[in-house]
């Protein structure tokens, strides 16, 4: 048995209370024996400068037994911020995907958010996006959801889940109209590739900081309608046809919106078709990004 003295004396006062604590310890025997406190996971807790010996547990009085009583510390992390990416296709696959994929985890973490990738071949119901703040459709095309998962997105969105929706997400899901609801408007057509001038449609969070007009390159969606203007839909970006051929739905031209959908929130771009659009260049491309990154911000505003 090693021999200690421990003397406490604990001194009242008008103003409050302080404790005083002198201990003896024979220098010969062994460090008293770690109670756990160190290790119970609780950041910050100041237990290693309040002055009390590591041997009393935060749970029991000088003198009690440190190992009688004591309850487990239980430590329950906070829920990070995340999205589940998803690019699963039934029709066209875009070959720009893997690069849309790296360039939303990196504005991920510049933004402190997680982008989880989807497996294409796993489930996509409420175990696999209940963990996430949102969800990514990065260019999905065709009928990629059976019938238990379009549930289950609607019921996500609903419920206060966040929707990013990226450029091909509208040429999916024809024969659903919920699908189109929470999109805004489904693909018709497009020209080849080519340059346009981009034009700033209103001042809005997703747009702060954009230039009132800057051209691009890209694949310029026409629609089957213009996007429902009831509600609080808001249509952030429009294509100037001038500036390109083929286009087909004259000057009021949209290319990037948002909108709420139950308690939740839906932005949509029509860009995004090229691999060099997710590159950060230093050139008119850094604006798609630019696009992206407020899209994300003001999904997950308060």
């Amino acid at each position: 048995m090693r021999v200690a003295s421990v003397r406490a004396v604990w001194i009242a006062c008008a103003m409050g209370c302080t404790a005083a604590a002198d201990t003896d310890v024979d220098a010969t025997e062994p460090a008293p024996a770690d109670s756990g406190v160190a290790d119970s996971g609780v950041a910050g807790s100041g237990v290693a400068d309040s002055g009390v010996a590591d041997s009393v547990p935060l749970d029991t009085t000088p003198g009690d037994s440190p190992d009688e009583g004591r309850p487990a510390l239980e430590v329950t992390p906070p829920k990070r911020t995340s999205f589940l990416v998803v690019s699963r296709t039934a029709g066209y696959r875009h070959t720009c995907i893997e690069a849309g994929q790296d360039a939303l985890i990196a504005l991920g973490t510049a933004e402190g958010v997680a982008m989880d990738l989807h497996p294409d071949a796993d489930r996509l119901d409420q175990s696999a996006l209940s963990p996430h703040a949102g969800i990514v459709l990065l260019s999905t095309t065709g009928d990629f959801l059976d019938g238990e998962e379009q549930a289950s997105l609607v019921e996500f969105i609903e419920s206060g889940g966040r929707l990013l929706a990226v450029h091909a997400a509208a040429d999916a899901e024809y024969d659903w109209p919920q699908y189109r609801a929470l999109i805004g408007a489904a693909f018709a057509r497009h020209p080849a590739t080519q340059p346009a001038e981009i034009v700033v449609a209103t001042d809005h969070p997703a747009t702060a900081g954009l230039p009132t007009r800057f051209t691009r390159t890209d694949e310029w969606y026409d629609f089957q309608a213009l996007p429902d203007a009831s509600g609080d839909r808001v249509v952030l970006l429009r294509v100037d046809e001038a500036t390109y051929e083929g286009g087909g739905m004259g000057a009021l031209h949209p290319v990037a919106w948002v909108h709420s959908a139950g308690d939740g929130r839906v932005f949509y771009t029509a860009m995004g078709h090229t691999a060099a659009s997710y590159e950060a260049n230093g050139g008119a491309d850094d604006y798609f990004l630019e696009h992206m990154r407020l899209g994300l911000r003001w999904l997950l505003a308060p």
